[in-house]
């Protein structure tokens, strides 16, 4: 019965994490004209297709992507604590096992702030080597 919940938190905040994006299709846009990246003057198919990759693009692009990998673990981290702790509600409302759900609560809530703490202390980081 844990598991299944479980299952059904993860696939509900999947679902509402995917439709929380802005899509262009769904508002009429059906073209498609890829980004450049923000680190060189290509888009990526044109790197695919083999253009000539200017000399230290790893550095200069290491930061931007270790940037958007750490964006994408603090989200998923903090949906994962907010159906940790809305799976502790509801285990304490249907359950009354107040000593289980309290734990799911304690120990999302303190991923939580490790997480945004985590996010902050990058951020004063980055800051500081970047101004």
């Amino acid at each position: 019965m844990k598991n299944t919940l479980l299952i059904l938190y993860f696939l509900l905040f999947l679902f509402l994490f995917i439709l929380s994006h802005n899509f262009n299709f769904a508002q009429g846009d059906y073209s498609f004209v890829p980004q450049r990246i923000k680190c060189t003057p290509l888009t990526i198919f044109e790197v695919l297709r083999g253009a000539g990759v200017p000399a230290g693009l790893l550095s200069r692009c290491l930061f931007y992507f270790t940037q958007k990998i750490l964006t994408l673990l603090y989200t998923f981290s903090l949906f994962l604590s907010i159906g940790f702790i809305i799976y502790g509600g509801i285990t304490m409302v249907l359950q009354q096992d107040f000593g289980e759900a309290k734990k799911y609560i304690l120990w999302a809530a303190i991923g939580a702030v490790v997480t945004i703490l985590a996010f902050s202390l990058v951020k004063a980081i980055e800051f500081s080597l970047t101004r």
